[in-house]
C-alpha cells in the first residue's frame, strides 16, 4: 500500500501556514478597524466615563489608559485623591447603541461565559471530528506508520486546549497570586476606591482583589450619612486595563479555527474561499473522510458559528469599550498566547 505524499513544508517562519496568517489578519483587522472607528467618532468615550465613575472622578485621557489621580496624605494620616489629569470633552449626549450596553443579552449569556462556550464547541470537534477519524481502516494505517500516540491528532488537540486554557487562567484568574491582567492594572497606577464615591479616597486593595463589599464595620467613615447603603462595592480606578474581552475572544477564535482548519480545508476544497484561506495546501485524507458525516459538518458549523459570534462581539468591544491602547494590548497578549499553542500542519 502506498503511503500518502508528504505535505509541503511551510515557507513561513515558526512553521506557520497560510491559513494561520489569514485567521490572524481577520481577527486583527476587526480590532484595529473598530478601534480606528472609535477614535474617529468617540464611540467608546461614554463607556470610559461610566467605568471611571459616574461622577467623572476618574476620567480617561485619549489616547491613553485611564489615569488615576495622585494620592495625597494629610497631616492626620488620611488619604485624599489629588488633582485630576486633563481630560477631553465628552461627545454630545446621545442614546447608547444596544451593543454598547454591557447588559446586552449576548454579553451576559455568551461573552461572560466565553470559555464555557468555547469548551463546548471544542468538545464537539473533539468527539465528532478528531475521534471520529479513528475508524478501523485509519487505525490500521496508523499502526503501519508507527505513529506515536502522543503525537496523534487527538493528543495534539487536547494539548492545544490545555495550553489555551492555561493562558486564559493566568491572564484572568491566577498568576502566582493576582491574575496577570490585574497585576498590570495595579502596576500602571490603578487605585482601589469605593465605587459609589471615589472621592472618599482609596481603600485596601484586598477589597478589589477579592470583591469583598465594604461595610460599616470595616469602613465606618463611608457610612456616616443617615441614608447610607448597607454595603459598598470597591472597584479599581485608573491604570492600564487590558481588554479582557478582546483577549478571550481572539484566543478562543484562534483555538477553534486551529482545530477545525483541516476539516474546513476539506469542506472548502476547490472553492474560491478555500483557495484564499488555504492556498494549494494538500487536503488531509482523514479530514476528507470524516467530513462525509452529517455530525462532522454540524461540529464544524458550531465552531464557525461561535467564531462568527465572537467576531461580532469583538467588533463591538473595539467600537464601544476601552481605550485604544487597552484594546490593542488585549490583541497582542492574545496573539502571544496563541503563538505557544501547537499548530496544525
Amino acid at each position: 500500500m502506498s503511503r500518502p505524499s508528504p505535505q509541503r513544508r511551510s515557507a513561513l517562519p515558526l512553521g506557520l501556514q497560510r491559513h494561520h496568517i489569514v485567521f490572524v489578519a481577520y481577527l486583527s483587522s476587526i480590532v484595529l478597524l473598530g478601534t480606528a472607528y472609535s477614535i474617529a467618532y468617540g464611540t467608546h468615550i461614554n463607556n470610559l466615563r461610566l467605568s471611571s465613575g459616574a461622577d467623572s472622578q476618574f476620567p480617561s485621557t485619549l489616547p491613553g489608559a485611564a489615569v488615576a489621580p495622585s494620592i495625597q496624605t494629610g497631616a492626620d494620616g488620611s488619604t485624599q485623591l489629588g488633582p485630576l489629569p486633563p481630560t477631553i470633552a465628552l461627545p454630545p449626549h446621545h442614546a447608547l447603541n444596544y451593543w454598547a450596553n454591557r447588559k446586552n443579552i449576548v454579553n451576559r449569556i455568551f461573552v461572560k461565559k466565553a470559555w464555557l462556550w468555547t469548551t463546548a464547541a471544542w468538545l464537539a470537534q473533539l468527539f465528532f471530528l478528531r475521534l471520529a477519524a479513528a475508524t478501523p481502516r485509519l487505525k490500521k494505517e496508523d499502526a503501519r506508520s508507527g505513529q506515536a500516540t502522543i503525537t496523534s491528532p487527538v493528543s495534539i488537540s487536547v494539548l492545544r486546549y490545555m495550553v489555551a486554557t492555561g493562558a486564559w487562567l493566568l491572564f484572568a484568574n491566577w498568576f502566582f497570586g493576582p491574575p496577570l491582567a490585574e497585576r498590570i492594572l495595579t502596576a500602571t497606577g490603578a487605585v482601589c476606591v469605593p465605587s459609589s464615591n471615589a472621592g472618599l479616597g482609596k481603600v485596601e486593595e484586598m477589597y478589589c482583589r477579592t470583591r469583598t463589599p465594604l461595610s460599616s464595620t470595616s469602613h465606618p467613615a463611608l457610612f456616616s450619612g443617615s441614608g447610607a447603603a448597607k454595603s459598598i462595592r470597591a472597584a479599581w480606578r485608573g491604570g492600564h486595563d487590558i481588554s479582557g474581552h478582546t483577549f478571550i475572544m481572539v484566543l478562543s477564535s484562534l483555538l477553534l479555527l486551529e482545530d477545525i482548519a483541516p476539516y474546513l480545508a476539506a469542506l472548502l476544497n476547490n472553492s474560491s474561499i478555500g483557495r484564499v484561506v488555504f492556498g494549494d495546501a494538500k487536503v488531509d485524507h482523514r479530514a476528507k473522510a470524516v467530513m462525509g458525516e452529517q455530525k462532522a459538518k454540524l461540529a464544524v458549523a458550531a465552531s464557525v458559528a461561535l467564531v462568527g459570534l465572537w467576531s461580532w462581539m469583538l467588533l463591538n468591544t473595539a467600537i464601544y469599550f476601552h481605550t485604544p491602547q487597552e484594546k490593542v494590548s488585549g490583541l497582542i497578549v492574545a496573539l502571544a498566547a496563541w503563538m505557544v499553542i501547537p499548530k496544525s500542519k
